[in-house]
């Protein structure tokens, strides 16, 4: 196979040439020689063999290091798909590889400290670039490489008459040069995790497969929910919009703007269409019975079409999301204030139409939703995660509870990329009984 290898040596750096070598055989013999700093840098392109797994570079100039580079396959993308859903299995790894400060010194050994010495070294103690105390002696006078910015003592060691001596000694010619550092910066696919708000207003990043939480920033706003694309992030509070530029992997923000949204006041419940970034969908709590209504962003205040009219008695305590289906439709979390019984609703949003009812029980309040396997999962304040199974008879099934630390509070919000979003609720299959006569 062709890999390319590429290190990064700052400005000084007298390193190199150098021979690679792979684990394939034990680093024994070397797949490419006298390989220059220069072409390192560049981005050098050589056959491996097919079974290696680990570069070795090691230069064999003045500074006689060595750095194992895992070697990083050319990123693949992959689509299952099935009648209901689609999940994007592709990952991105860029490793850079750095030069880090090392001791480079000219050592003299004498015979002796005085003229009546019958022996002598110098010993060197270290800290190395693993960051473990390390130590060396040398017995020859010569131009020595110590990979290390911290050199805690240069001792001679010397005997008079047989009796042994130590005393300092002062190396000149100090640079910087030679050690070797890796970081490693991971691109997390679109569809494996999903983002939380808290009520304290810190965003969170959830990975779905290994149940943690990342803390990304804290808002400093006490939000209702969250909803968010490829490149922008929004917070709602009552008659609010916050709106940020951001990246998603490596995660970075900037706040953008505060959008007005007008006489509509936004509850617990906010999602984004797919394939439509101006434009937001949440429950205007201000009526009764409450409105889902889509919200055009483009400008502040924003305009509000209505969709459909929530029940008689129904509050919206939980999440919503919309499918990114051929019929987009929005499943929203609903709770009765008689019965106060839970429901996951689900409307179509084009029509507005109502389609189906599921009964969630009255302990589950889906503050967060999302989807992951042709499952619905529900995420209530304190975390516990409950799957919905899509089909009748709509068993829902404890799975597992987020780890929440302080200052992370209580979940008030979920949202998952719209193009992650392709399960809905199915109605039961209709049972046609015929009577012969």
């Amino acid at each position: 196979m062709i890999i390319v290898t590429t290190l990064v040596i700052p400005p000084g750096g007298d390193v190199g040439p150098f021979n690679l070598y792979s684990d394939s055989d034990g680093y024994t013999v070397p797949f490419a020689t006298n390989v220059s700093a220069a072409a390192l840098q560049a981005g050098y392109s050589s056959t491996v063999p097919n079974d290696a797994t680990i570069i070795r570079v090691i230069s064999t100039g003045l500074c006689t290091n060595f750095i194992d580079l895992n070697i990083n396959l050319i990123t693949t993308t992959t689509t299952s798909s099935s009648s209901s859903t689609s999940t994007s299995t592709s990952s991105t790894t860029t490793t850079t590889t750095t030069i880090c400060p090392c001791t480079y010194m000219n050592i003299t050994i004498t015979p002796g400290y005085i003229a009546f010495s019958d022996t002598g070294s110098v010993n060197v103690t270290y800290t190395n670039c693993q960051g473990l105390p390390d130590s060396i002696t040398y017995t020859v006078s010569g131009t020595y490489i110590i990979c290390s910015s911290n050199i805690n003592s240069i001792e001679g060691h010397y005997t008079r008459f047989g009796v042994p001596l130590i005393v300092p000694v002062f190396p000149f010619n100090l640079g910087t040069l030679c050690c070797i550092t890796t970081t490693t910066t991971t691109t997390l696919p679109p569809c494996s995790y999903v983002l939380l708000a808290d009520i304290n207003g810190y965003v969170l990043r959830y990975i779905l497969a290994t149940n943690t939480v990342t803390t990304l920033f804290n808002s400093s706003v006490s939000p209702n929910d969250l909803a968010h694309s490829n490149d922008k992030l929004w917070l709602n509070t009552a008659f609010t919009i916050h709106e940020y530029d951001i990246t998603l992997s490596p995660w970075s923000q900037t706040f953008n703007r505060n959008i007005s949204t007008g006489s509509v006041q936004t509850g617990f419940a906010l999602g984004k269409p797919p394939g439509i970034n101006n434009k937001l969908v949440t429950v205007d709590v201000s009526r009764s019975p409450g409105v889902i209504v889509e919200l055009d962003i483009t400008n502040s205040p924003a305009t509000s079409v209505d969709i459909a009219t929530l029940p008689a008695g129904a509050i919206t305590p939980g999440d919503l999301l919309i499918t990114d289906t051929a019929q987009p439709k929005i499943l929203i979390n609903l709770t009765s204030v008689t019965s106060g019984a839970n429901g996951l609703y689900q409307y179509d949003y084009n029509t507005g139409a109502f389609e189906i009812y599921v009964l969630l029980g009255p302990a589950l309040s889906a503050f967060g939703m999302y989807e992951e396997g042709n499952l619905i999962y529900l995420v209530n304040g304190n975390g516990q995660t409950y799957s919905l199974l899509p089909t009748s008879p709509y068993t829902v099934t404890y799975v597992q509870t987020i780890p929440i630390i302080s200052p992370v509070a209580v979940i008030v919000g979920g949202s998952q990329l719209s193009e992650c979003t392709e399960v809905i609720l199915t109605l039961p299959p209709t049972t046609t009984t015929t009577t012969t006569i």
